[in-house]
């Protein structure tokens, strides 16, 4: 073949920055089935890495609820507090940061900070009134009303 022709056999292109390693979306979708897997560590490391070279991302607020979520399974709370309240203030439009603002005040709830869990759950239910998460901020509210330990 001449060098035009299709069949010609060359120099190949060198990949995209961003493609190096795949796109966005594939990053997101392996970390996510670590996830799914069970494969927590794996999962911190993966979101992490996505979160690092796409920190403004098409998935970056899901990436940084399921880090979050990630750290809560590990029962590193303070990560885990990190994250849902950097999703909360990075991306205040997202439909993650119901479920984060929950998990926030149900952290603060389990780490027997009450009156932080009661104003986070508050927020919650007044910010989202009809959402799954503001009915599962009520139960723990009454849960925090009637002194239920965690």
């Amino acid at each position: 073949p001449t060098p035009s022709s299709p069949g010609a056999v060359g120099i190949p292109s060198l990949p995209a920055p961003e493609t190096i390693g795949g796109t966005e979306r594939d990053l997101y979708s392996q970390a996510f089935e670590l996830l799914k897997d069970r494969k927590y560590e794996e999962s911190k490391v993966a979101f992490n890495d996505l979160l690092r070279r796409y920190p403004q991302g098409e998935f970056a607020d899901n990436a940084r609820y399921w880090l979050g979520e990630t750290y809560y399974v590990l029962r590193e709370y303070p990560a885990a507090m990190a994250e849902y309240d950097r999703l909360v203030q990075l991306n205040p439009s997202s439909p993650k940061v119901p479920g984060a603002m929950l998990k926030i005040g149900l952290i603060q709830y389990d780490q027997k900070d009450f009156d932080q869990a009661k104003a986070t759950l508050e927020r919650v239910i007044n910010s989202y009134p009809a959402s799954t998460e503001a009915r599962l901020a009520k139960s723990r509210l009454e849960r925090i009303g009637r002194g239920t330990p965690p």
